[in-house]
């Protein structure tokens, strides 16, 4: 198949105009010694590894034309560096070529059996279409030469991405913190496995272990239903019916306001405070002003001020207080 004739390679073709002069240049002068896709994909995974390439995660800062320069000048950087450059080295020789990004590596987890992939393991390489094999992955930054691998931290200490640089100095921290990790992240895993993607199979799986092998969705649904609102109404008369226990301190002064309510007079008022209804029955029964005010400030202090007063003091005040 002419790749120009499919639309999908024919974009995997494309390139900005005006831009990458030299790495045009570069992939010209291979497409004149072979027309063969194999021989330019060869020539470029060489130039790779021949030249002065270096894989580091912290490669220099690129002006201007990004390909041009890393190819051309820095020949300093990390995945993304190589496949970007490959795929125009690639797209100028006329083999379409596309970027893929995606993950290379990880860990098994000893706790629970499962791959961990982390965002160190974030890779991304090319994959270039071969007529009559179609998309073929091929990973230049495969092809640097291990000497000229600039490794990180993470690599030159296999486990300083595991354990503070504290803890790397001991073996026997590193692997307690490796530890801790491992169940941690075996954690993580069963919360996203039994919570976050609870979904149909996990719910016949947790049916299946109740020996419901073959549900009626239907009654299940209207049961659940039922079962919800029960609990919603007990929970609604909890909440707007609380059991309390009987605060012995209010029900003193209640005696109190009830001894004036036995002579006729209006009971006291539920907007009204200790304080306004004192006031209310001095004006009533003068003389009985000194025996209100003092049981007021009492039922005050225990009910609101939380003080260490005596509540038997209180209750025999009441208890003596006799108006007629």
């Amino acid at each position: 198949m002419n790749p120009t004739s499919d639309p999908y390679l024919n974009e995997a073709l494309a390139l900005p105009d005006g831009f990458h002069p030299r790495t045009r240049a570069l992939a010209a002068q291979w497409r004149q010694k072979s027309d063969a896709p194999e021989d330019i994909i060869a020539m470029a995974l060489n130039h790779f590894n021949q030249q002065a390439f270096f894989y580091t995660l912290t490669p220099p800062p690129l002006n201007g034309d990004t390909i041009d320069g890393f190819l051309f000048e820095s020949g300093q950087g990390f995945c993304e560096h190589y496949a970007a450059s490959f795929t125009v080295l690639m797209r100028a020789a006329g083999i379409p070529t596309r970027v893929v990004t995606g993950y290379q590596g990880g860990e098994v987890n000893p706790v629970d059996g499962y791959m961990v992939i982390r965002q160190r393991d974030a890779h991304a390489w090319t994959e270039v279409w071969l007529s009559g094999r179609g998309w073929v992955r091929i990973d230049p930054t495969a092809a640097v030469s291990p000497d000229r691998i600039d490794l990180g931290m993470s690599d030159i200490m296999p486990n300083a991405m595991r354990a503070p640089l504290f803890l790397a100095e001991s073996d026997q921290l590193t692997d307690l913190w490796q530890q801790l990790r491992n169940n941690w992240d075996a954690v993580n895993n069963a919360w996203n496995r039994s919570i976050l993607a609870y979904g149909p199979e996990l719910q016949k799986s947790f049916l299946s272990k109740l020996g419901m092998t073959n549900p009626d969705w239907q009654k299940m649904a209207i049961a659940l239903f039922i079962s919800f609102s029960v609990i919603l109404l007990l929970t609604s008369a909890a909440l707007l019916y609380p059991r309390r226990e009987p605060d012995r301190v209010v029900a003193t002064y209640q005696k109190f306001c009830q001894r004036f309510a036995k002579l006729g007079l209006i009971p006291r008022y539920a907007h009204e405070g200790p304080l306004d209804f004192a006031n209310r029955m001095t004006k009533i029964y003068p003389n009985y002003q000194s025996d209100i005010d003092h049981i007021t400030a009492q039922y005050i202090s225990l009910r609101y001020d939380k003080s260490q007063s005596s509540l038997d003091d209180f209750k025999q005040t009441v208890k003596r207080f006799k108006p007629k």
